[in-house]
Formats: C-alpha cells, structure tokens, sequence
C-alpha cells in the first residue's frame, strides 16, 4: 500500500487561510490601538481627544460574555456592560460547533502566532 502525502498547491485554500487570519490580526491590533487611545484619555481626565471605547473589545472578555449569556438564559434580558460580547461569544461556538476547529485555525490570533 502506498501511502501519498498532500503537497499544497501555490492556489491551495493555505494562502486565503494566511490572508483571512492576517487581517483579523491587523483587526486585532486595530481594536488593541483604539482601546488603548480610550484608556489615555481616561487616565488624562479628558484632556485630550476623545474617543469612544471601542465595541470590538467585548470580544476579548469572554467570562464576561459568559456570564451575560448565563443571565439572558435565565432572565431574557441581555447585560447592557458588554452586550456585543454575548453575540461574539455565541458566534465563536456555533461557528466552532458547525466547523470544528475553524475558529482556532482561521480567526484566533493566537493560533495564527503560533
């Protein structure tokens, strides 16, 4: 029995996987940069430029998305803190549920790292 190894084409789907995760890196980053821009003009006492806090950066609270998700379970009422981390929460497990490991190999900058 011979056993054949997958070679990867130049067009193969590892090029667009390589771009898809680069620009959530730079999304990442983005989100990084205006949370950061925010957290100086609080510690300045509004003495400066003011930007909003960022609503992308509820993606990266995920106990704090859990535990709203547990509280609209209970009550139907979404927490008004994080409400944007409840949907990004839910759509990182249907998307893991639906695709496997995709969300890790195509959006989680940790695994675009590693």
């Amino acid at each position: 029995m011979k056993i054949s190894r997958i070679k990867y084409r130049k067009d193969s789907i590892q090029k667009y996987r390589f771009l898809i995760r680069s620009g959530f890196v730079v999304l990442y980053l983005w989100i990084g940069m205006e949370m950061l821009l925010f957290v100086n003009f609080l510690e300045t006492e509004s003495n400066g430029f003011y930007i909003p806090r960022p609503p992308g950066v509820d993606g990266f609270l995920p106990i704090s998305s859990l535990m709203s998700l547990v509280l609209f379970i209970k009550t139907g009422v979404v927490h008004n803190a994080h409400p944007a981390g409840v949907l990004i929460f839910l759509g990182i497990i249907l998307v893991s549920v639906v695709f496997g490991k995709s969300f890790c190999s195509w959006l989680c900058p940790v695994g675009f790292l590693s």
